[in-house]
């Protein structure tokens, strides 16, 4: 079976506006979202929330560097309490990256939600 040239172009045409709805209702809900991320970084319970996470994360750099110059100043560090350290060290960033995540979560859900809002404003102009 063959098709003409402008079948195949009318095809082609109608995956395109297929794949332009599909990519506008992600766009919608990436754009929804950063209204109430927008609404919660501006509270005043979202910055206590922010200083208590910014305290834990330097409690845990702390840590880090603490157990870090233990093993590293001693030599005499036993082999046993120098695993336990590394393993303590690595749940420590471990710790601090996801707090550090979750700080910075609002602003790229912001953020993408204005790339979202663009996106959508150029698929509407089409």
């Amino acid at each position: 079976m063959t098709h003409s040239r402008e079948e195949f172009v009318a095809s082609i045409e109608t995956r395109r506006k297929r794949k332009v709805r599909e990519n506008e209702r992600s766009f919608q809900q990436i754009a929804q979202a950063a209204v109430p991320a927008a609404a919660i970084t501006g509270s005043k319970e979202w910055d206590f929330l922010l200083s208590l996470m910014q305290a834990e994360v330097e409690r845990l750099d702390q840590v880090v560097q603490g157990l870090t110059e233990a093993y590293a100043i001693d030599p005499s560090f036993d082999p046993i309490k120098m695993s336990e350290a590394k393993a303590a060290i690595r749940i420590a960033v471990a710790q601090r990256d996801t707090l550090k995540s979750v700080m910075a979560l609002p602003k790229e859900i912001i953020e993408k939600g204005e790339q979202a809002q663009l996106a959508l404003q150029q698929y509407s102009d089409e």
